[in-house]
């Protein structure tokens, strides 16, 4: 059985099941980890984090602990609450999603390839080239302003080999539609982009072998590793005229509100909005995503983990519910489960009541003839959504469904 615990209740003999925070704030490649020795004990606990889960099949028990289950409920009756009380409205698009997808398809490639060259001329010592990057940015504010469901849904899928280059252009997208949720507009829009496309560039100094090793990091393979922040910061303030928010979410972006992140232990009051935001995305496109050492979490999964660690004080609170307000609580590409028999993948977020397309009938174990299904048009029979499922247990690709194969 899965359970929470408190850090201060760790010991020796218990099975670390996950650390419950992102990659970069612990040295442990593996979420998953026996705890042998009052060493790892020691090393577990100066990561400063929380709170963990456990595995008490393959470790010691701690018979008093909420259960992943009894969590998990929690969260999702806190977040349908919370989202139902502060209703932002539905979000306004100009086309549907399936007449724009096609496009953001070809303003996704184009951003991977020209970020691709950018991020690779830095590995090789060479001036970053802003020129390239501005029109990549206004490519992105257009497409998000038409339907942003449909680019925002094309990150879904990464190959492990281009994550680098992927993520920083997930992280992008997503840090402009955030931004314009809140209300921001014209140029500082533009610069959020900007942000957001170059705010991994330093990981261009890191040496290939830690970056891409799928194993697990020594202490001096950590600290290269953080170092990527600290490079950033360097390399876009070498450019001339570079606006200071651009550097912010740069620099900014591994910080903390409890001043638990890196490099300068920040805490909230001297962080930038630009680096508050660009944390909450950084981590939900980086937990949502295959990589070399571990399948990425669904899309819903990693929403209720940015709220969960919204509650360890990890990210700022009202950001935090501003951007699940924005990605809702079912984000696109989940697969929800409906109360009747169907299975349906998100197409379009809005808040509780997202657009889905109906692909599969659960209770007789096949599929169907994909429909659409607006549920802020009224829930209907059996229309509500139960719970959100594994795509790989069900054979179903979601990709595919959103037309992005």
């Amino acid at each position: 059985m899965i359970k929470k615990i408190k850090i201060k209740q760790l010991r020796k003999g218990m099975y670390v099941h996950d650390f419950n925070c992102g990659w970069m704030e612990h040295p442990f490649i593996q979420k998953q980890i026996a705890i042998t020795t009052d060493e790892m004990v020691k090393k577990v606990n100066s990561l400063k984090i929380r709170d963990l889960y456990i595995d008490t099949v393959k470790g010691l028990d701690i018979g008093d602990a909420y259960t992943a289950s009894e969590v998990e409920k929690q969260i999702t009756n806190d977040l349908e609450k919370g989202v139902s009380d502060t209703p932002i409205g539905t979000t306004h698009k100009l086309v549907e999603y399936e007449e724009e997808v096609e496009n953001a398809m070809k303003v996704k490639d184009n951003a991977k390839e020209q970020l691709t060259k950018v991020y690779k001329e830095v590995m090789k010592g060479k001036d970053v080239r802003m020129d390239e990057v501005y029109p990549l940015v206004n490519d992105m504010v257009e497409s998000l302003s038409r339907n942003e469901s449909a680019l925002l849904s094309l990150f879904r899928v990464k190959h492990k080999d281009e994550y680098t280059f992927m993520h920083s252009v997930s992280v992008g997208a997503l840090l402009i539609a955030f931004a314009k949720s809140i209300g921001i507009t014209g140029e500082e829009l533009s610069l959020y982009g900007v942000g957001g496309l170059m705010h991994d560039i330093g990981k261009m100094t890191v040496p290939l072998k830690i970056l891409n090793k799928p194993a697990s990091l020594n202490d001096e393979e950590f600290k290269k590793m953080k170092n990527h922040v600290v490079q950033s910061r360097m390399i876009l303030s070498e450019i001339g005229d570079i606006p200071e928010l651009v550097i912010q979410i740069a620099g900014e972006h591994h910080e903390r509100e409890d001043g638990r992140g890196y490099p300068d232990k920040k805490h909230a009051t001297e962080i930038s909005q630009g680096g508050k935001m660009t944390a909450i995305v950084d981590v939900f496109d980086a937990i949502s995503s295959d990589r070399v050492y571990h399948k990425g979490l669904s899309p819903a999964a990693s929403i209720r983990k940015i709220y969960e660690w919204r509650k360890n004080n990890f990210f700022n609170e009202g950001l935090v519910d501003q951007f699940i307000k924005f990605m809702g609580i079912y984000p696109v590409g989940s697969l929800v489960k409906l109360e009747g028999s169907l299975l349906g993948v998100v197409i379009e977020s809005n808040q509780v009541t997202p657009i889905i397309m109906l692909v599969y009938n659960y209770r007789r174990k096949r599929a169907i003839t994909p429909r659409k299904l607006d549920l802020s048009q009224g829930m209907g029979l059996n229309n509500r959504i139960v719970g959100v499922e594994d795509p790989r247990n069900w054979g179903i690709d979601v990709g595919k469904v959103l037309g992005i194969h």
